[in-house]
């Protein structure tokens, strides 16, 4: 019986009931990423083009891993009312989009705490494929129903959140210096965000406007790395997804596995 309390995923069909932890899904989408793959070493070369930290491409994406799925964690009691009740599903509509918020307030802070180690433009392929790994779901769509889940919630229920977050990831199978940094912030990075953002759609709107200029800009490197992480986190996502829930790839699946076997394992 799992400890884990953040759930990424949760399907009941009659009598089989199919319940994905955060912290799972995460580990197993670490399992199956190769650190000598051919993404991984292009994405090394594509980094030290653009930056001189001593970050590494792997650790970067590993971070995106960790914190693609982390606005789920705020709609905790949503589901689990879903759960008690028995329903056939429950859904985490815009969870990407308050991935993103954090994952760019702690790159924010990060920066300014720690300006020798970092700066944020490595970071912007991973806030960049956080924001779109949901690229088909029609995002802009889902930002009310996140708003409303989740924002203008006492301070008290963001801590909450955060210390089961803090408990659950001590099982992530990565350890290193970034994540330490990272997770030492999460706290101040989630309270920021949720808490003291008056509109989220404004927000999600300078984001989306600020990545995609950096699409339509000259810096080719940073570009390949913007869509070699989008493409390399949205296939683990799905294939580790696929894996938990033991369902046969789709056509959309198979191309996923044909990009895993060539470019991450």
């Amino acid at each position: 019986m799992t400890n884990y309390s953040i759930i990424s995923f949760y399907k009941r069909e009659g009598e089989k009931i199919t319940i994905e932890y955060l912290v799972e899904h995460v580990n197993t989408m670490i399992d199956l990423l190769n650190k000598d793959s051919r993404a991984i070493r292009f994405g090394e070369e594509l980094l030290k083009s653009i930056s001189s930290n001593v970050i590494n491409y792997y650790d970067l994406i590993v971070s995106s891993i960790i914190f693609h799925d982390i606005g789920k964690a705020f709609y905790k009691y949503s589901i689990d009312k879903a759960i008690k009740q028995g329903r056939e599903g429950a859904g985490f509509s815009g969870h990407e989009i308050l991935s993103a918020f954090i994952m760019d307030e702690a790159v924010k802070t990060l920066s300014e705490e720690y300006p020798k180690e970092y700066s944020s433009t490595p970071f912007i392929p991973g806030i960049y494929s956080i924001l779109f790994h949901h690229h088909a779901l029609a995002i802009t769509k889902r930002l009310p129903k996140a708003i409303s889940y989740v924002f203008n919630k006492p301070r008290e229920y963001y801590l909450e959140i955060v210390n089961l977050l803090l408990r659950d990831f001590k099982d992530i199978h990565y350890n290193t210096y970034l994540l330490d940094d990272l997770l030492n912030i999460l706290e101040d990075s989630v309270i920021t965000t949720l808490s003291h953002l008056n509109n989220p759609l404004t927000r999600f709107t300078e984001l989306k406007g600020y990545l995609f200029r950096k699409l339509a800009s000259r810096e080719i490197e940073l570009k390949k790395l913007m869509h070699l992480t989008l493409s390399t986190l949205i296939c683990l996502d799905y294939e580790a997804a696929r894996r938990k829930r033991g369902s046969p790839p789709s056509t959309f699946g198979r191309m996923c596995i044909k990009w895993l076997k060539y470019y991450v394992y």
